[in-house]
């Protein structure tokens, strides 16, 4: 038996100054990946029609062809091509741009090596994670089907997951107000090669087992909000494609429905919207489930998704909240959006803060509520990270009873 490592992936750094290039080059070498450099548009696109390339870092401003345009070059051949621009001169119109043609990222030079590194490592998990969906749900699929071994092996752990599944719960803050506004419901589950969520789900589209997947991982989340959850609480569950299709999502008398008024349903990226989607999302609001939009500034989620759903709330991804007190043109997309939201009556969610400087930052900008470990990370309780501990009231009554 032969082991066969994984390549490490190549990214080409894209500058036309050779040094601000080779600088680049480090950081996205020292962060763990092969590197190629070029220094125009023309000499960029040579070396991806002739070498395997992984992943593109392009500085925007070049005298031969910008890289927006290389964004929209590389997009018109590979839809899900991990890409990260870079500005010495950030620019909000270019950065829309960059964002409508679903760049991976958008940082302003110079580059923090942390944030460079994480974007890639996001960028090019989502592009593998886009293709291998792609690819068994139309090719390997019906390869990896043919085994009924295999199959087996698959069908009993799926069965195995579905009795092991819990459900975390992440607060939703509205911090001018100092409340929880609504939790998350977050599908957790302890066996070894499916605790990774995305893993989970690849297991079920693989065996065409979504829509069971995910009436369990609704059930636990209503039924432990309802006898558990504040009661002025809204619970924000996350839908999958496949579950558009599933009769029961509609049931007006099943479990789900008995909390809709109570329910935001966020609107991944990888839902199309197309004319029966649109449909399908009316008959949800009519039966009182309000709708959220997720990862807005992600990339891969168009801003005109906000204009054809109008949803009731809008979720910044992270890549935009993380270092925004930093970082002046994340400021203005935030500003941005927000004054969008406002005239639309929509609520604003800025998910995965992780300092309180970017809560600052984000209220002063806009967002109405907060999400992050700054706040409180995924727990099994519904926890409010505004409540004083509980020692501390047992403090105060010892501060009584000494006073007295």
């Amino acid at each position: 038996m032969s082991f066969h490592p994984i390549p490490t992936p190549t990214i080409l750094v894209v500058d036309d100054q050779p040094l601000a290039a080779q600088a680049i080059a480090r950081v996205v070498h020292d962060a763990g990946y092969n590197t190629k450099v070029a220094h125009s548009m023309d000499e960029a696109m040579s070396v991806l029609n002739n070498a395997k390339i992984d992943g593109l870092v392009t500085d925007v401003q070049m005298p031969n062809g910008s890289g927006v345009e290389l964004l929209g070059a590389v997009r018109a051949v590979d839809p899900f091509f991990p890409v990260v621009l870079l500005s010495a001169e950030p620019d909000a119109d270019v950065a829309m741009e960059a964002l409508n043609l679903h760049a991976s990222g958008f940082l302003t030079k110079p580059v923090e090596r942390s944030v460079l590194a994480r974007m890639l490592e996001r960028a090019l998990a989502r592009a593998h994670d886009e293709r291998t969906h792609r690819a068994v749900s139309e090719v390997e699929r019906e390869r990896t089907l043919t085994s009924a071994k295999r199959r087996q092996r698959s069908e009993d752990l799926f069965a195995e997951a579905l009795l092991a599944l819990d459900v975390h719960f992440q607060p939703i803050v509205n911090w001018d107000a100092q409340r929880v506004e609504a939790y998350e419901a977050l599908v957790r589950c302890p066996l070894e090669p499916l605790r990774a969520p995305p893993r989970l789900f690849a297991l079920a589209r693989d065996l065409g087992r979504c829509q069971e997947l995910s009436r369990r991982i609704r059930k636990i989340a209503v039924d432990r909000f309802a006898d558990e959850a504040p009661p002025s609480a809204s619970l924000f569950l996350n839908l999958a494609p496949e579950d558009f299709a599933d009769p029961m999502l509609y049931s007006t008398s099943g479990p789900f429905a008995r909390l809709a008024r109570r329910c935001v349903l966020e609107i991944s990226e990888q839902v199309r919207l197309d004319a029966e989607m649109k449909r399908s999302l009316r008959k949800l609001r009519r039966a009182g489930f309000r709708v959220a939009v997720d990862d807005v500034g992600a990339g891969y989620a168009g801003l005109n998704r906000i204009a054809e759903i109008t949803p009731d709330v809008i979720k910044l991804d992270m890549a935009i909240v993380r270092d925004i007190h930093k970082t002046p043109l994340k400021q203005r997309l935030v500003r941005a959006l927000a004054v969008v939201a406002r005239d639309g009556d929509i609520d604003v969610v800025a998910e995965g803060v992780e300092n309180e400087e970017e809560l600052l930052s984000l209220g002063v900008l806009g967002a109405d509520l907060i999400q992050g470990y700054y706040l409180a990370r995924p727990s099994r309780e519904f926890v409010d990270p505004l409540a004083p501990p509980e020692d501390a009231d047992a403090e105060d009554d010892m501060v009584g009873e000494a006073v007295a």
